[in-house]
């Protein structure tokens, strides 16, 4: 059984410094409804580097249901750290909303690992959007996908999303 409360987010925020407790901070503070639990993860950003960075990072990806968490996560995709820049993308393809979608579309990574991973972010959103039922928005990710310009795996990728949403199998 987990218990932990907003009472006890104060405590635990100072520990997301410390690399020997940080990994069970968050693990608490993921657990911990309250929204000031999501704001100490997202103050933390600007506190940790590194490793501890990224697994802020992934704290703030296991609590989709704070919008703010997208645009704290979407400012790090630029950082000069790859390591922390490529768990920016991830955890957005994680979080799988419209707004994860979005920050997404206005990143423009540098290198061809970074645009990969977030066209793979983009395609996971775009398969939780279809699972949930909203086919235009899967429609609107996927469709840009399969352009001549993209790889041919992304266009098949995409290509077997637009006919999941139309309602086709894709075998």
């Amino acid at each position: 059984m987990v218990i932990g409360t907003t009472n006890s987010v104060p405590a635990l925020a100072r520990l997301l410094a410390y690399a020997e407790l940080s990994h069970m901070a968050r693990f608490a503070l993921e657990r911990i409804p309250a929204p000031d639990a999501g704001q100490a993860l997202r103050e933390a950003l600007g506190n940790v580097d590194g490793d501890l960075r990224i697994g802020v990072i992934g704290s703030l990806a296991k609590r989709p249901q704070e919008s703010e968490n997208v645009d704290a996560i979407a400012s790090l995709i630029d950082d000069q750290n790859p390591a922390v820049a490529k768990a920016a993308i991830v955890a957005l393809g994680r979080i799988r909303t419209a707004e994860a979608v979005r920050a997404l579309d206005r990143a423009k990574p540098s290198g061809e690992q970074k645009q990969l991973a977030v066209i793979d972010a983009r395609l996971a959103c775009a398969e939780a959007m279809l699972a949930r039922g909203d086919r235009a928005k899967a429609m609107a990710v996927y469709k840009p996908l399969t352009g001549e310009d993209q790889p041919k795996h992304i266009r098949l990728a995409a290509t077997r999303g637009l006919l999941a949403c139309a309602g086709k199998q894709a075998d």
